[in-house]
Order: C-alpha cells, then sequence, then structure tokens
C-alpha cells in the first residue's frame, strides 16, 4: 500500500504543477490498482471517488486547454491536448468526438491547400 500511496501523492503533485497528463496518467494507475479489500481500503490516502473526481479535473482541463488551441485555429495543438485524455480516460466521449472533427477539418483544410488554383487562359 506504500507503493499506491506513494503514486497517488506524486500525481497529486503533479496536479499541483498543472501537469494533468502525467497526474491523470498516476491516478488512473493507481485506480486500476486500487485494492479490493476493506483491511487494506483503509490504509490508502484517497477514495476511489476522489481518485475519479481528480481523473476528471484532468480530463476536464485538458479539454479547456484543446478547445483554446482549437478556436485559436491551432488543430493541431488542440488534437495533441485531447489526446493525452485518452491516455488515462480511453473511452473518453467528449475528447473522441473532438479529436475525430479537428482531424476532418485539419484534413479539409491541408486538402485545400494542395489544390491547384485554377488559371483562366
Amino acid at each position: 500500500m506504500t507503493a499506491l500511496n506513494g503514486t497517488l501523492s506524486l500525481a497529486q503533485e503533479f496536479m499541483s504543477l498543472k501537469d494533468y497528463p502525467q497526474a491523470g496518467l498516476l491516478f488512473q494507475k493507481a485506480q486500476m490498482t486500487y485494492p479490493k479489500s476493506q483491511l487494506l481500503i483503509r490504509q490508502i490516502n484517497l477514495s476511489e471517488k476522489k481518485i475519479e473526481g481528480y481523473i476528471g479535473t484532468c480530463s476536464q482541463e485538458l479539454m479547456e486547454q484543446g478547445l483554446a488551441a482549437y478556436r485559436s485555429g491551432q488543430l493541431d495543438i488542440a488534437i495533441d491536448e485531447w489526446k493525452k485524455i485518452i491516455r488515462f480516460v480511453p473511452n473518453h466521449s467528449a475528447a473522441l468526438k473532438a479529436i475525430e472533427t479537428a482531424e476532418t477539418q485539419l484534413s479539409n483544410l491541408n486538402s485545400l491547400e494542395h489544390r491547384q488554383p485554377n488559371t483562366i487562359n
């Protein structure tokens, strides 16, 4: 349980530094290794519900960072931010949809840029 508490402490430290991708990964790791035994659970510094809340906060912060980049036209950066969420919440529907939308827009923009202009003779 010492290792799990160490992981949680480190995750909280990354949260305080606003390093949400790293914090999210560590909270996910803690969530996956959380004990089932009530005797062991008493030795853990955070409840499963609290860990889930931290994962939600990390996801939300990264969604907002991605949206800010998206709104400013930085589609690559937005996609990268949202993909960070998928690393610790693989089925995050809002991030998956945002990635899909931004990648489609980026693809459309790239194909427009590569078109040859029509010339009039």
